[in-house]
């Protein structure tokens, strides 16, 4: 008499089984893991005065995207902050990351703001070694950037000479290459945990630019080391080396032409800081245009903020500096 089909091979029935737990398990592990490390915590959008545009102009041929935030009464020639994301990311994605900030400051403090996008979501930076799909394509991002800050002028008679720009990881990299190649068209800058690449791996000529500058590094980031050295994605995608975040903040020291001493205060400690804290150095002269340097002591690859954190892969965050209201304010301080 033939046994029923089912019973015929048991051991196959519990090796499949005991695949698909592992299989589940497995899914279940990586999907904790990225909800762990990856995501920040989300916060709601506030509610703001003026439009977020979503935007495109042709460069060169090509498509290229941005947000804009216009606060309702936004002054006569009123300036314009570009901000810049890092690698894999977009305008909407560090809008969001830090948590609306820069919105909300440019309604307090009259001022437009811009997130461009980057190209195959990255920049083309100064970096020899980093092979971004728009450093591998030469797409022109210091014509874009300089078109939406005309777009912007066209439109709402903002300033159309010159602007600000803040960067974030490769982000930062670009606001280095417009201090490089467009330094006239800077009003203030700051940089976010990004370094200056060193000779062997930069395409760029030194910054040039002369105009109140930030930069703002954590001690422990896993990818922009900050005594200088090679710049991973965790491990993968180099981008070659770079000098320490004391010398990138030393190039905007002389290129301002500061030779006075520098001055050095910590910041107030917050019990949700944990073990991070902050140290600001000031270099400032007479009829010169200021340079500050913040250190994060044990901080990684954040934009840190009051309301907003970073996925804990990318470090340690502190509530201890509020990055963009500090940027602005030390930035467009003598505008």
């Amino acid at each position: 008499m033939t046994k029923p089909r089912s019973s015929r091979r048991p051991w196959l029935r519990r090796a499949l089984l005991a695949v698909a737990s592992v299989l589940v398990a497995g899914v279940a592990l990586i999907g904790g893991a990225y909800l762990y490390l990856v995501p920040a915590p989300s916060v709601a959008e506030p509610a703001l005065s003026g439009s977020l545009g979503h935007e495109a102009l042709q460069v060169d041929g090509m498509s290229r995207t941005y947000l804009s935030y216009v606060p309702a009464d936004v002054p006569d020639d009123a300036p314009v902050l570009v901000v810049l994301h890092g690698s894999f990311q977009s305008g909407e994605t560090i809008r969001t990351a830090t948590g609306f900030e820069f919105d909300q400051l440019a309604d307090a403090r009259g001022f437009v703001v811009v997130y461009p996008d980057g190209y195959g979501q990255g920049w083309n930076d100064c970096r020899e070694l980093a092979a971004t799909p728009a450093r591998q394509e030469n797409v022109s991002d210091v014509r874009f950037i300089n078109d939406i800050v005309a777009e912007m002028s066209d439109r709402y008679g903002t300033s159309a000479d010159r602007y600000f720009a803040v960067g974030y990881s490769n982000g930062g990299q670009m606001a280095l290459r417009l201090a490089s190649e467009a330094p006239e068209r800077l009003r203030g800058l700051a940089l976010i945990s990004a370094n200056i690449p060193t000779a062997d791996n930069n395409l760029c000529s030194d910054v040039g630019s002369d105009v109140p500058t930030v930069v703002m590094s954590g001690t422990a980031d896993p990818i922009s080391p900050f005594e200088g050295g090679p710049v991973t994605i965790f491990g993968f995608s180099p981008r070659g080396n770079v000098v320490s975040a004391a010398e990138t903040t030393q190039a905007f020291v002389r290129s301002n032409g500061i030779s006075a001493e520098a001055s050095t205060h910590a910041l107030a400690h917050r019990d949700e800081s944990g073990e991070t804290s902050v140290s600001v150095v000031d270099f400032r002269e007479p009829g010169k245009a200021p340079v500050r340097q913040y250190i994060i002591e044990g901080g990684g690859h954040v934009v840190p903020t009051r309301i907003q954190g970073f996925g804990r892969i990318f470090g340690a965050s502190t509530f201890d500096v509020d990055a963009p209201t500090e940027i602005w304010d030390f930035i467009a301080a003598e505008r």
